[in-house]
């Protein structure tokens, strides 16, 4: 709009801070994109250069951090990937956070961040084939996940849990459960760890889970998807583990494509 032969943009979603750092790449060229710079936010930077439709600046800024900034991408992987995950103008860093990701999930799945992660990248991430992660530990961060989404069950053990506070979370995970490969997780920790839940499950999922423990050699049926790695024994004094194979097999993928 223009006041006083002045022209007035308003973005009231774009900070004073951000826009100012945007104003000084198109007047200088200069890019601060440290995230350390307790000036710069950087995701907010990246989300509003995309809204903006600064290609160009978006691309220098995603370069920078790549490769100057892995290890705050890392430590920081939740957060980026919410700012950026349907971001496709970020399409390399939400790739470096997503390969990162299932060559080591505890990176996300391990972090105190997880319960601020998205649903939509949870159900990605779960849907990928190569995402490195025993089904167990896959069926505990869920229910860290949506325990953290009604902070009022985190407060009671399981035991004193109404039928509202199993239904709620039941509603939380009710698009994440099927992605479980249940078939992957063994009857002791099927037991102890999933079973105290079962009221959350899908009643096909309970009848063909008691069904595999019980008739072995018994079909699965698609109503259980399937598990995403066999377990991987290694000798505990080996020079690598299990995250080092995973790591390894990305790269090779990685090259593989070229």
């Amino acid at each position: 709009m223009a006041e006083e032969n002045l022209i007035v943009f308003k973005k009231s979603n774009i900070s004073p801070s951000v826009f100012d750092l945007i104003l000084k790449y198109i007047y200088t060229g200069i890019i601060n994109a440290n995230p350390n710079d307790p000036n710069v936010n950087v995701l907010s930077l990246l989300v509003a250069a995309d809204e903006l439709m600064l290609g160009e600046y978006v691309t220098l800024v995603q370069d920078y951090l790549l490769t100057k900034e892995t290890e705050w991408l890392q430590k920081n992987i939740v957060h980026v990937l919410n700012a950026i995950f349907n971001q496709d103008s970020c399409s390399k860093l939400r790739e470096f956070c997503l390969n990162e990701t299932c060559a080591d999930p505890n990176l996300v799945f391990g972090s105190d961040d997880l319960s601020y992660l998205n649903e939509d990248i949870i159900i990605y991430l779960l849907k990928r084939g190569d995402l490195w992660m025993q089904e167990i530990e896959v069926w505990n961060s869920l229910i860290k996940w949506g325990m953290a989404q009604t902070p009022k069950l985190g407060d009671r053990q399981i035991f004193e849990w109404s039928f509202d506070d199993f239904n709620t979370l039941k509603n939380t995970l009710s698009h994440c459960i099927s992605l479980v490969g249940f078939t992957g997780i063994s009857s002791i920790d099927f037991y102890y760890k999933v079973w105290p839940y079962k009221t959350i499950l899908p009643e096909k999922i309970v009848e063909e889970m008691v069904r595999y423990y019980m008739v072995p050699g018994a079909p699965v049926t698609s109503a259980i998807s399937p598990v995403r790695f066999p377990a991987t024994k290694l000798d505990p004094n080996a020079l690598i583990n299990s995250k080092h194979v995973a790591i390894i097999s990305h790269w090779y993928i990685y090259i593989s494509r070229f």
